[in-house]
């Protein structure tokens, strides 16, 4: 009998500490995400394989976002401040040919540039604008190329835009589809160009972590595309459980991006809730490493709701390198003292507004709300003594020595008060008319917070 009470105390216990108020706050659930990157291309924006295609069944797609304002480029090499750089190429055609199919917003007008080069110098630019709806068929089009100096090139430099290049704006949604773009000369195609017909995609799988918005899956989301390795990936150095959270850096052309999760939608709507939430919690916590490099901070924030409207919160930052799983628990402030709805959380591997470079790592398990402090139990209760246990008719109390304003509750089995009171020192609890079986002692004071189970013989 006392067995089968301490077995059922045990489960109904541990089912309350593993239960997970954050969703995937345990960093366990995580799904495959496949992409197609475009072979012998550079791409940004949205750019996305197309089976609506003339040539060989696959072409290349270019789209425009308005909500985002997302455009998108192909180009045969990045775009930097110097211009577009060239490939190899040693023809002089006379013409640049191609099929397109196309739907833009009024006012949006893609672009589709080459620039022939010798040595350096430019001998050769030609650029077509497309604008309007080609009625969902492709167009074939040959645009003239004239050369400023009587000579062979040696590079090529392409770009197609999905807007024109010095607009800054996107009116409206639209899609650019390009197929077998080539060179020619009267009715001969000149040199093919790499991957020119867009045939050729290297398909790529990456673990996406489940319910979490990520760096990644917000770039997937807005361009198409994905990074290899992610910002955002799964380890198997975990504090609980078999996986854990990894976010890291990446530089981008001038800019950093740094490694986010983000329980929302949107990261630009941090205040806004984006799960429920049932209780008036005292703190976020959870365990996590840090590989800190140049004075890098890694970033906390909650954001706690009422019908919408924000309640209270936290934002705290991570500024302590540690090597092995360490525990935080950071306080949640209320503006008012009602009981929040909802609740959205980020966490982030550097500073969201300015990262100090790719060095820094942030590794992140068992989050959730609690309303225990853990670090407070560690550092003033590590003394505390509760015998005997099993009990027959008293509980005593012994070893804590800063009580200010601590207070215990004894519960039985089923979360019903038994005792309550305020602790003294080398106390004595009176349990003589508790029948048989488990109970739960809690005590909490401004340097106390600790709970035991007991049981009664």
């Amino acid at each position: 009998m006392k067995r089968s009470f301490l077995m059922a105390g045990l489960m109904t216990l541990a089912s309350l500490v593993g239960a997970q108020n954050i969703p995937n706050g345990g960093f366990e659930n995580w799904s495959n995400d496949t992409s197609f990157n475009l072979d012998s291309w550079n791409i940004a924006g949205s750019v996305t394989r197309s089976t609506d295609a003339v040539e060989g069944g696959v072409a290349v797609r270019l789209d425009n976002t308005v909500n985002n304002q997302s455009r998108a480029f192909v180009a045969t090499a990045p775009i930097g401040p110097g211009g577009i750089k060239g490939i190899p190429y040693d023809e002089a055609p006379l013409s640049m040919r191609f099929y397109a199919k196309y739907n833009l917003a009024l006012g949006d007008r893609a672009q589709v540039v080459a620039a022939f080069t010798n040595k350096g110098n430019y001998i050769a630019v030609t650029s077509f604008l497309i604008e309007g709806n080609s009625a969902d068929t492709f167009t074939y089009f040959s645009i003239p190329i004239q050369y400023q100096i009587s000579t062979l090139p040696d590079s090529v430099a392409i770009l197609i835009s999905s807007i024109e290049l010095d607009s800054n704006r996107v009116n409206g949604d639209g899609y650019l589809i390009i197929d077998d773009l080539h060179f020619a000369s009267i009715s001969t195609r000149n040199k093919a160009l790499p991957n020119g017909k867009f045939n050729s995609w290297t398909e790529q799988y990456t673990q996406k972590l489940d319910f979490w918005l990520t760096t990644d899956s917000y770039l997937k989301q807005v361009s198409g595309q994905s990074f290899n390795p992610p910002l955002v990936r799964k380890t198997t150095d975990s504090h609980g459980g078999q996986t854990a959270v990894e976010l890291t850096s990446r530089n981008i052309g001038q800019d950093t991006l740094p490694g986010v999760i983000f329980s929302g939608k949107d990261p630009e709507q941090f205040e806004k809730p984006s799960f429920p939430v049932t209780q008036k919690w005292k703190y976020i916590e959870g365990y996590y490493k840090f590989d800190r490099q140049n004075n890098d901070s890694a970033f906390v924030g909650v954001g706690l709701f009422k019908n919408g409207v924000p309640i209270g919160g936290a934002q705290a930052a991570l500024v302590t390198p540690q090597t092995g799983w360490t525990y935080f628990a950071f306080e949640l402030s209320y503006l008012v003292d009602i009981t929040p709805d909802s609740a959205t959380v980020m966490f982030t591997n550097a500073n969201p507004d300015a990262p100090r470079g790719t060095g820094s790592v942030l590794t992140l398990d068992d989050i959730q709300f609690t309303n225990q402090n853990l670090g407070v139990f560690n550092l003033f209760a590590n003394k505390l003594t509760v015998y005997p246990n099993p009990f027959q008719d008293e509980i005593h109390i012994t070893g804590l020595d800063r009580l200010e304003g601590a207070r215990y509750v004894v519960r039985d089995a089923t979360g019903l008060e038994f005792r309550s009171g305020e602790v003294v020192q080398d106390m004595t609890i009176d349990m003589r008319d508790a029948g048989a079986g488990i109970y739960f002692l809690h005590i909490e004071g401004r340097h106390v917070l600790t709970d035991k189970i007991l049981l009664k013989e």
